[in-house]
């Protein structure tokens, strides 16, 4: 496939649709959060199940008269360590860039507005491979905190706020997930354009 994003100067393709990565991004993620499917739904399932799971550890050390100062302590550095996961979360995205063949991987951070983004600039990918690209950080980092939970129970409190913690912060990847499943073209191609700042989704007329 060709990686270099031509394709609008190429008349056989058209532009389906264009995400802005700017102040509106938020609302397009509540937009997408609201219209359900396996994979939104798969994703709200998960931060309830979490939330639960923690309720459960609550109420059990609470009616077993444990103390809670521990509990606590752990969700309040869970929390703390969850937003620390952000760069490596980013991290991982540049890599599954990487592993394509990207040259050239770039990195915005904007910390008061708390928006963080990893793409190469017109670096082209298929629907596929973009899906993979959005959630290669949540598989990786969910399943190395569920291990460590598993095999350090004493801390399952502090894994698991800092799961629920990066697993929130995931919403905008399933939000494009969501968004680029619904655009019913065999072939689709997604490059992220830096100059306008958008994320361009085209197929093949």
């Amino acid at each position: 496939m060709e990686r270099s994003a031509a394709h609008d100067q190429n008349d056989s393709f058209e532009i389906l649709a264009e995400v802005n990565n700017d102040d509106t991004f938020h609302d397009f993620i509540g937009a997408q959060l609201k219209k359900r499917s396996f994979s939104i739904n798969l994703y709200i399932a998960f931060l309830f199940i979490l939330i639960w799971v923690l309720i459960s550890i609550f109420i059990s050390k609470f009616t077993e008269h444990s103390s809670m100062e521990l509990f606590f302590y752990q969700i309040g550095f869970g929390i703390f360590f969850g937003l620390l996961l952000i760069p490596l979360h980013e991290i991982l995205h540049g890599l599954y860039l990487k592993i394509l063949g990207c040259i050239s991987v770039d990195f915005e951070w904007d910390i008061l507005k708390f928006r963080f983004s990893c793409f190469s600039d017109r670096f082209v990918m298929s629907k596929k491979e973009f899906h993979r690209f959005l959630l290669a950080p949540f598989i990786f980092i969910t399943i190395s905190l569920l291990l460590l939970a598993c095999f350090f129970s004493q801390y399952e409190v502090l894994l698991l706020s800092m799961l629920l913690m990066h697993s929130s912060m995931c919403a905008g990847d399933f939000a494009l997930v969501n968004f680029s499943s619904k655009l019913n073209r065999n072939l689709l191609f997604i490059y992220y354009d830096s100059k306008v700042k958008k994320t361009v989704f085209q197929a093949d007329k």
